[in-house]
């Protein structure tokens, strides 16, 4: 288990080191806590559940998107 402390690190990590990202190419990988590079698990490779989960995401704020909007 990890604190909550070490578990903000690899999001904290990614979200400032832009250089590091350029220079690194590290841009779209998968990172586990603690800011280690692995292999994504196999179901996130599955581009027809991507897309599954794509469609769920946009349904649930569609409302909330399409309220601001004046057209």
């Amino acid at each position: 288990m990890w604190t909550a402390t070490e578990g903000a690190l690899t999001p904290l990590y990614l979200g400032v080191a832009a250089n590091d990202i350029q220079q690194m190419k590290i841009n779209g990988r998968y990172y586990s806590p603690m800011a280690v590079e692995v292999s994504p698990p196999m179901i996130a490779l599955d581009e027809e559940l991507q897309e599954k989960v794509w469609k769920f995401c946009n349904d649930l704020i569609k409302d909330y998107v399409l309220q601001g909007r004046s057209d």
